[in-house]
């Protein structure tokens, strides 16, 4: 089994409760507790709502750090049982950059390759998906450097409006768009999910969208389980999007929850939700979807 996790905010949650990806039993994701052929997970740095922009930018500056120190290598004397395991770094929230985009090149060289543009609210960059902003004219000027930087841009968390700006602009400069971790928004009417228009668009342009693991943005009640993500997917795929089936990944968000749905909580339950998936739609779509297509999207990103 192969497996590309388009988010997790696991990196931060680590950072702050002094323990390892690499191995611990406390958060959702350790690498030590799952067997795969080949992993790729991608490890936001997530931007916390009670700190200001520039105290933001302070503590991803600490946290990149220690991702290069404690988590991009398998520390010494770490044993997996895994086969290659690699991560890519994210920004969540695009906030942190205030207002100097100087800072954009601080977050290339420290390796990020995924911006996320919003996270709650209104901020710098424009309004996430409590709002009905769109993006700040500094946040326009934002996204043109950041995709003349070759940072991909995901617009998980953002309104409609700044969604449908940011695709208009990125059409016009050439930047790459992705959702990391959403949902259907016409089986789960969360104004953090997609609407069917929104996946569309971001498939016809080649895009990812990755199908998250979060109850409340599965089920109306938040009591979810692994079939209501397995749902989701089906539905993106029934809209037979031109390039629908190559644009569905994952994006669990795992210890960016408190909980997943059931049967789907933790890393080591992925396997089960693996063989769901291939029982739905046959091996070769599965694979696509847990591998395959976010692993082509980011033949740039990992030949690094």
């Amino acid at each position: 089994m192969k497996l590309f996790d388009l988010h997790c905010d696991t990196l931060t949650e680590a950072y702050h409760r002094l323990l390892s990806p690499w191995h611990n039993e406390a958060l959702m994701l350790s690498f030590h507790r799952i067997s795969l052929e080949d992993y790729v997970q991608v490890m936001a740095i997530w931007c916390r709502n009670e700190l200001d922009d520039d105290s933001a930018y302070d503590e991803f500056l600490a946290i990149s750090d220690y991702y290069h120190t404690a988590v991009a290598t398998p520390p010494q004397g770490i044993v997996t049982a895994s086969g290659r395991i690699r991560t890519l770094l994210a920004v969540e929230d695009a906030r942190l950059v205030g207002h100097d985009l100087d800072r954009l090149d601080r977050l290339v060289e420290a390796g990020v390759k995924i911006l996320t543009l919003t996270w709650a609210g209104c901020s710098s960059i424009g309004g996430a998906w409590d709002t009905d902003e769109g993006l700040s004219p500094f946040g326009r000027a934002l996204v043109k450097e950041a995709a003349s930087r070759g940072l991909v841009l995901d617009l998980s968390h953002a309104s409609d409006k700044l969604f449908w700006e940011t695709l208009a602009l990125t059409d016009a400069c050439g930047g790459r768009v992705i959702a990391s971790h959403s949902c259907a928004r016409a089986l789960c009417p969360h104004r953090r999910n997609l609407t069917d228009e929104m996946f569309c668009a971001l498939a016809e342009r080649g895009g990812l969208v990755g199908v998250s693991f979060v109850p409340q943005h599965l089920t109306a009640d938040g009591n979810a389980s692994l079939a209501d993500v397995a749902r989701h997917i089906l539905h993106f795929l029934s809209l037979n999007a031109p390039g629908g089936e190559n644009a569905l990944a994952v994006g669990s968000d795992f210890d960016g929850i408190v909980h997943g749905p059931q049967g789907l909580s933790r890393i080591e339950d992925v396997p089960l939700f693996a063989r769901r998936l291939v029982a739905l739609l046959g091996r070769e779509q599965a694979e696509k979807i847990l591998w395959g297509n976010a692993r082509r999207f980011f033949t740039p990103e990992l030949a690094d």
